[in-house]
């Protein structure tokens, strides 16, 4: 399985028993604990089954969304006279 260069460090340091699914350097779960073989197969066949496009255009539109919300907070509203 390939991984991201750093990824892995960055992981160990906090994620010690537990998945980590990474597909195209997204990160798709980050799930500590036990998890059950089966389980995990079905992980795996769902993360397979992934548009990944899709899953890029989902992150930006939320990032998007995200940055909106923040700009909003910050910004004084037209009509407070200041």
């Amino acid at each position: 399985m390939a991984t991201v260069q750093g990824t892995e460090k960055n992981f160990e340091q906090t994620l010690k028993q537990g998945i980590v699914l990474l597909r195209d350097g997204v990160l798709l779960l980050r799930q500590p604990g036990m998890v059950p073989a089966s389980a995990i197969d079905e992980l795996v066949r769902q993360v397979r089954a992934l548009d990944m496009n899709q899953v890029r255009r989902h992150l930006d539109e939320v990032a998007r969304a995200s940055g909106a919300a923040d700009d909003g907070a910050e910004t004084p509203s037209k009509g407070d006279g200041r």
